[in-house]
């Protein structure tokens, strides 16, 4: 049998992420999710002190999400959250 001969089978994604929109307007929990996102930026050594004083003003300014967005459109996106037990003591995997 010919690879040609098998139907090809298309999936989607039954939920794509949602993308922010730009018109809606930024929270105050958005503004310091943004600003923490700096500081971790800056804390890697990602940021100098400069850039994060600039950025962090730029996100309190921010009115949308557009907006918001740029302060951090050249950072890489955060891992996901670590776990951590309550008694602080790092998991292994």
């Amino acid at each position: 049998m010919i690879s040609q001969d098998i139907p090809q089978i298309q999936f989607t994604d039954p939920a794509p992420a949602q993308e922010p929109v730009p018109s809606v307007r930024a929270s105050d929990a958005d503004r310091d999710r943004a600003i923490d996102a700096l500081i971790d930026a800056f804390t890697e050594g990602r940021l100098t002190t400069e850039e994060l004083s600039a950025r962090t003003e730029q996100a309190y300014r921010a009115r949308t999400q557009a907006e918001l967005a740029t302060v951090s459109a050249d950072l890489p996106a955060a891992p996901p959250a670590s776990r951590v037990p309550a008694d602080g003591a790092a998991l292994d995997d």
